[in-house]
């Protein structure tokens, strides 16, 4: 039963983690704060608030402002991105009509961790 009590042991650490990097996450966010750090035996440990984004895009919106006919032509069962950016970078549509249609939504928010021997150079 090793294991068993090893998963138990690893699932209540992950939880730890988890609640741990949620307050810290918490408090670097009120103090609008980026990296935290300290050095402890002879290494540097660093926590960075990252948070990502991507853009999403209204789909419906965006085949009705450019027409169904044309909106087809950038579609394999959903949006072909890469053809609709190429259509804009080419004049074919207005980039301007597309970013009525696209919005940037954050992703969630984590905790980038690093160590660092102080011997290091760089």
């Amino acid at each position: 039963m090793d294991y068993i009590e090893a998963k138990r042991a690893a699932d209540q650490a992950v939880s730890r983690l988890s609640d741990a990097e949620a307050k810290l996450l918490n408090i670097m966010q009120n103090k609008k704060q980026k990296t935290v750090g300290f050095h402890w035996d002879g290494v540097k440990h660093t926590a960075t608030y990252t948070q990502r984004t991507t853009n999403q895009i209204n789909e419906n919106g965006l085949r009705k402002a450019l027409t169904a006919k044309v909106y087809d032509k950038f579609t394999v069962k959903k949006l072909d991105r890469k053809a609709l950016e190429n259509a804009m970078t080419d004049g074919e549509i207005d980039p301007v009509i597309v970013a009525k249609f696209v919005e940037q939504v954050p992703g969630k928010t984590y905790l980038t961790y690093r160590t660092k021997d102080d011997n290091d150079e760089g």
